[in-house]
């Protein structure tokens, strides 16, 4: 949670798992020029070792779902309790936009958050917050919240608290979030990663071999552009899932020793897919300093789309994530005056006084 790993580049680093896959084995020899596979190699290695980073992160969700009309069902002597039916009366639309802001450290780091969702074009909820974690403790500060059916308005403690800075301890972060335990587990699986056995590093050879070979993913390079200022290369990754069935069909046959007859073989492509018909495959396009090998650019786009009689499931989700700096130092203050998780949380429960104008300082 502390550090850029631990935080923002572990959803970066699994969205690009499939490239540090695609490195390693296939990394051209020193005297060659540098292909695509060497340049994603190097930015997951260099991310994945980042201490800090300046950065802005834009999620946009859209979904389309069945509108539902529940129907009671109906009370008789014999069925005392009957269950409700339901039938689809329409397609409720959905909108969910995220907008993240700020800067991240090893200890200490600050952010802005804007949210806002939207249900058949009217907004349900909106929130505007800033939060600070410095020395393992987290402030945050809710300036505005608002939704559709005026409650959060209309509660005169959150109204009360909208612009204060609120303090949550440390000892109450591990508690509440369980961050000692995922920073454990971290901290255990980066360790395993450094001291691979050598039977371990032969199967994540045989891994990075079958992505290749089948060529799960295709990269291509794009036009180079400059990201604040900064020239970088400019790829795009696309999933290929026939290529990901053939490299799951000769790992089973041939490393797992499953016999898989031509009948067989054919009948799991089938239901491959049958089961990834829905998906919109992710296509990801990425930009990578030229000179530092930082990311310095991310955009994903993925999705699913679900149609059958009566019934319309279609979800679509586009992100972007940009680095303006990288490696810089990061000095985060804790703000005052604050309160107390614990006062925010009695006053939410209606079992505190008002909140005074003097706020102490812890």
């Amino acid at each position: 949670m502390h550090t850029l790993r631990q935080w923002g580049n572990r959803v970066i680093c699994a969205v690009m798992v499939g490239s540090l896959l695609l490195g390693g084995t296939a990394m051209a020899a020193p005297v060659k020029p540098a292909t695509p596979l060497d340049n994603l190699q190097k930015m997951v290695e260099v991310m994945t070792d980042a201490t800090s980073a300046e950065y802005r992160w834009d999620i946009h969700v859209n979904s389309r779902s069945p509108r539902y009309q529940y129907i009671p069902g109906k009370v008789t002597k014999a069925n005392p309790y009957p269950l409700a039916t339901q039938k689809v009366v329409g397609t409720k639309v959905g909108k969910v936009d995220v907008s993240l802001e700020g800067r991240q450290g090893e200890e200490q780091g600050e952010m802005h958050i804007i949210a806002n969702v939207k249900i058949d074009n009217k907004t349900t909820l909106s929130v505007d917050a800033d939060v600070r974690l410095v020395d393992k403790a987290i402030y945050f500060k809710l300036n505005k919240v608002s939704g559709l059916d005026g409650s959060m308005e209309e509660n005169e403690a959150l109204t009360k608290y909208l612009g204060r800075w609120i303090y949550v301890s440390p000892d109450m972060v591990k508690e509440e979030i369980g961050t000692d335990r995922f920073e454990n587990q971290l901290n255990l699986l980066q360790t395993k990663k450094k001291e691979l056995n050598e039977d371990q590093q032969k199967v994540l050879n045989r891994f990075k071999e079958l992505i290749v070979r089948h060529k799960v993913f295709t990269i291509r390079t794009l036009r180079s552009e400059k990201v604040n200022g900064v020239d970088t290369f400019h790829y795009s990754i696309t999933l290929n899932k026939r290529g990901l069935a053939n490299a799951i069909v000769e790992y089973a046959t041939k490393d797992e020793g499953k016999v898989m007859t031509p009948a067989e073989i054919k009948k799991f492509h089938a239901n491959f897919d049958k089961h990834t018909k829905s998906l919109v495959l992710p296509t990801i396009e990425v930009w990578i300093g030229k000179n530092d090998f930082t990311l310095r650019k991310m955009t994903m786009k993925t999705g699913f789309s679900l149609k059958t009689v009566g019934l319309d499931w279609t979800l679509n989700l586009s992100t972007k994530v940009v680095y303006t700096s990288v490696n810089k130092p990061v000095l985060v203050e804790a703000p005052a005056p604050v309160r107390t998780f614990e006062e925010f949380e009695r006053a939410l429960s209606g079992t505190s006084s008002e909140v005074s104008d003097t706020q102490e300082t812890l």
